[in-house]
């Protein structure tokens, strides 16, 4: 349930950030050029995602530690996007490998 929590708030905020038009993305993934075209769709389908995240924070841990834990999650994902899509390090095979070692510890400890 935390790997799927950490995959929509990641790619609603990606989704967000990639629509937004102060951001010239590269193309790491090849479709930030079609997102940025398409901006004010993806801004909602993002919103959408994000709101999907919060139903599920919610239904998972209750209302208050639910809003908590999102936001925190939200504030975290958001800095590191910030942070590292100038800088080009979020690509593709390294999202692959983050989300592996995350869904191996979830299972393990879980």
């Amino acid at each position: 349930m935390w790997s799927l929590k950490i995959v929509l708030i990641f790619s609603g905020f990606y989704l967000n950030y990639c629509s937004s038009n102060k951001v010239n993305p590269k193309n790491n993934f090849g479709v930030e050029t079609w997102i940025k075209e398409k901006g004010r769709t993806f801004k909602y389908i993002g919103l959408g995602i994000l709101v999907l995240a919060l139903i599920i924070s919610i239904n998972f841990l209750g209302l208050g530690s639910g809003i908590f834990i999102y936001s925190i999650l939200l504030m975290t994902i958001g800095s590191l996007v910030i942070l590292l899509a100038p800088l080009h390090m979020i690509t593709p095979i390294r999202l692959g490998l983050f989300l592996a070692l995350l869904v191996t510890f979830e299972n393990l400890y879980s």
